[in-house]
């Protein structure tokens, strides 16, 4: 007959037979080939009547044979081994080699006693496998797989409190642990955030929300953070004032009032509706100025010399800037 690794094979029967009045005792000792490997041998007596059971007996014997080295196979064969459901694992940066509970029918079978692990792909996130391998009176192989879970990712804002510049300002960096994946930035004009707008648009003073999100990257999740406030206030009044000292002649004073303009310049431009009010205290009685235009009058019958007017130049402010003032002394100088 031919051999096979799934066929049982009927080799070399030893047959010791015994006379008897109508039929012969024969004993066939015989072995087989199971998966490869020969069986032991088998001892099994059958009494003889004629040709065609001598064939059935010798096929019985090599049938018994492979059956006895297959179950005798068969419960050291840790490919019949059960290895229990290993629980998802979650990423940490390390091989991951979870501890395995593994029967042989109702036996637990002891590591490094019974069989060695070797683990693979057990360090990243995805599929793990661990293979197990039979030592001692356990022979073969058995694999399992387990699922390595991406680590979550925390990402940490915090409120930025900022004052006008006139350009485009951004809130904090976020602080990520976890994921090395882009972190992005949406900006928003409302609580609720559902009025994004752009970050080239977060300029003008006020109160904006944001928030950050980390992409995931193959062993970490996505995270977004809770959402911030970034409030950019008013930046103080820029406005700087200089004064130019004028001459008046003591004669148009004989006959009439004078108005002097030009002795208030700003240096910085003044941001918001200006103002000017005369400071009494420190200021000449003969002077007075306009409120709205900052233009000087000088009373009619003024005599001659430095007259002296103290006003605080008063800038309102705008969206973006404070309100102010500044205090500019103004010399009228009257000559002939």
């Amino acid at each position: 007959t031919s051999e096979s690794e799934e066929t049982s094979v009927y080799r070399n029967p030893i047959i010791l037979s015994a006379e008897s009045t109508e039929k012969k005792e024969v004993e066939i000792r015989a072995y087989a080939i199971v998966n490869g490997q020969l069986s032991e041998t088998v001892s099994m007596t059958y009494i003889i009547d004629k040709k065609t059971a001598w064939e059935k007996a010798q096929k019985e014997a090599a049938e018994k044979a492979a059956k006895e080295e297959y179950e005798k196979k068969a419960q050291t064969d840790l490919n019949n081994a059960v290895i229990a459901t290993i629980a998802d694992k979650t990423y940490t940066g390390k091989a991951i080699m979870p501890a395995l509970t593994v029967k042989m029918g109702k036996t637990v079978l002891t590591a490094k006693k019974d069989y060695v692990v070797s683990f693979s792909n057990n360090k990243n996130a995805g599929k793990a496998t661990v293979t197990i391998t039979g030592i001692g009176k356990y022979h073969g192989k058995k694999q399992a797989s387990f699922k390595i879970k991406k680590a979550a990712t925390s990402v940490t804002l915090k409120n930025k409190t900022a004052v006008y510049t006139g350009k485009a300002i951004a809130g904090y960096k976020a602080v990520v642990k976890g994921s090395a994946g882009k972190v992005t930035y949406l900006y928003y004009s409302d609580a609720a955030c559902k009025k994004a707008i752009q970050a080239a648009q977060v300029k003008n003073a006020g109160t904006y929300y944001y928030k950050a999100t980390a992409a995931a990257d193959k062993n970490h999740t996505a995270k977004t953070s809770a959402v911030r406030k970034l409030v950019i206030k008013k930046a103080a009044q820029p406005m700087t004032v200089k004064t130019v000292k004028k001459n008046v002649s003591v004669k148009k004073l004989k006959k009439k009032r004078v108005t002097v303009a030009g002795t208030i310049l700003f240096s910085k431009k003044a941001q918001g509706n200006v103002t000017y009010q005369k400071i009494t205290k420190g200021s000449d009685k003969k002077l007075s100025i306009n409120k709205k235009t900052g233009v000087i009058t000088v009373k009619k019958g003024t005599k001659k010399g430095k007259h002296i007017i103290r006003v605080s130049v008063q800038a309102a402010g705008n969206k973006n800037y404070l309100a102010g003032k500044r205090t500019a002394v103004i010399t009228i100088q009257v000559k002939a």
